[in-house]
């Protein structure tokens, strides 16, 4: 029996938001509906997540479960441009050093 375990790295670049395309309502656009779907297309075990600039935690958990990873892990970086790790399997040990 074989599993296939998928991992997909993403740097969402910027905190997946597009300044040089302001909407109309004068907020930036955001990648960040194409970045989930394109996540959900390659349905990965575990994906991980750089430059998630202007996330927490709760948002980042919030915006994985958009291709159904139910598992997260935030990784506050000193310079803003965070990591982030998801999984659709239990995280169980998790440090940052």
């Amino acid at each position: 029996m074989t599993i296939d375990f998928k991992v997909v790295a993403y740097n969402i670049f910027e905190g997946g938001v597009d300044t040089s395309n302001p909407t109309g309502n004068g907020h930036p656009s955001t990648r960040l509906n194409d970045i989930a779907a394109f996540l959900r297309s390659l349905n990965p075990t575990l994906t991980v997540l750089t430059e998630l600039n202007g996330f927490d935690s709760l948002q980042f958990s919030n915006f994985a479960s958009q291709w159904n990873h139910q598992y997260t892990a935030f990784l506050t970086a000193f310079t803003g441009f965070h990591l982030g790790i998801s999984s659709s399997f239990p995280l169980i040990e998790l440090a940052q050093v």
